[in-house]
Formats: structure tokens, sequence, C-alpha cells
């Protein structure tokens, strides 16, 4: 590219001199006017070359640190997957072992549905906190603030009434179920459970696995 310039360049000072001679010598040159012009359109063309010459070297470049950007990212990838490679080999294998049975969702959850009511008592309730008093009034302030105070008492007065009518309602169904209260389950409910029924089946010499506990539950009802 820079010859070809260098070319052009001579060019265009050739003919501008025979140009600039012709004229000093009085006998201007109409084909050296005309060698003049056609040497700057070459040289015009070529500057237009040049600039798509660097714009291209510019976008080589470009690419050139792209392709390097996505030859390291490979590089990275293959080593990770060489890397989970050697720990997935290096992990040991589970081994089941030849007696194991396989297990249902739907056992495993009728199983949790079957105890599910010996784990908590169904009437256990937190208890409901008494809202705190009201501060007392200023001594200098108790005459003006003795309306004020009426109220807040009987505010209060119906929050206790209202806290105590539901705490009776839930103890009233509490004594009549005759739950134990505790947050976990009685001897009674421990010993009405499904693991107790297995170890009496294993206790008298029945294979559980042979045995409808639901059944069994029935026919003991």
């Amino acid at each position: 590219m820079d010859t070809a310039l260098q070319a052009q360049f001579q060019r265009i000072e050739a003919a501008l001199d025979t140009l600039v001679d012709s004229i000093a010598a009085y006998n201007p040159s109409t084909t050296a006017a005309s060698d003049l012009l056609a040497a700057d359109d070459a040289l015009s063309r070529g500057l237009d070359q040049l600039a798509k010459h660097q714009a291209n070297y510019a976008r080589t470049k470009a690419l050139r640190a792209e392709a390097d950007g996505l030859e390291e990212q490979l590089r990275a990838s293959v080593a990770t997957l060489a890397s989970l490679r050697r720990e997935l080999f290096d992990t040991p294998a589970t081994t089941f072992p030849d007696d194991t049975r396989p297990v249902k969702v739907n056992e495993v959850l009728q199983y949790a549905k079957n105890i599910s009511q010996y784990t908590v008592p169904p009437t256990y309730r937190e208890r409901i906190p008494s809202p705190p008093p009201p501060p007392p009034p200023p001594p200098d302030h108790a005459d003006a603030d003795a309306e004020a105070d009426a109220d807040a008492n009987a505010d209060a007065d119906n929050n206790d009434t209202v806290n105590k009518d539901t705490e009776a309602e839930w103890l009233t169904k509490l004594n009549e179920s005759n739950t134990a209260w505790t947050p976990w389950p009685s001897d009674e409910k421990i010993r009405a459970s499904n693991l107790m029924q297995i170890q009496f089946l294993i206790d008298t010499g029945k294979d559980p696995k042979q045995v409808d506990l639901t059944k069994l539950a029935e026919e003991e009802k």
C-alpha cells in the first residue's frame, strides 16, 4: 500500500512540475493539465483505498483479540470439564445391599399420615398473653386525666374479658377431651402408634412386612 501511494505522489509531482514549467515558458500545456487531473484522481482513489485498508486492519485486530478471548475461554472450559471429570471418577459410587426393599412414595406418605396424630396433642394451644397494664398518670395531672384513665381501664377490662372467654373456651375443650397438658404424646398415644404395633408383631414372632397395620388397627377396634 505504501508503494502504490508513493508512486501516485510521484506521478502527481511530475505532472505538476511539467505544468509549472509550461506556464513558466509562457506556453501552458493542456496535456500537462490533464495529466495533473488524472494523477489527482488516482491519488484520491488511493487515499480512499488507504482508509478502507486501515478500517479493515482495525477490524482484523479486533477479530484477533476476540478469537484470542474465545480460545482462552475454551481452554478454561476444557480445564473445568477435565477437573469435573476427575472429581466424578474420584467420587465413590453408592452400593446398596442386596436385601434392600424399595419404598414407594405413597407408602411414605401413608406412614407420615398414620403417625401425625401421635406427634402433638390436637388440642394444644399456646397461652394468649394478657396486655400490659397502662402506666400510672403523673400526680399533677391526676384530675385532668381521670376521664382518659377511666376509658383506658374500660378498654383493658374489655380485652381481659375477651381473652378470658377465649381461654375458657379452649380450656373447656381441653378438659372434655381428657388430653394431658403436654406438648408431646402421652404414653397411651405412643402405645397406640404404628411403631408399637410393629414392635408387638416382632415380639409375637410375626413379620411386619406381611401384615397390613391399617387392617390390624381396625380389627383391634
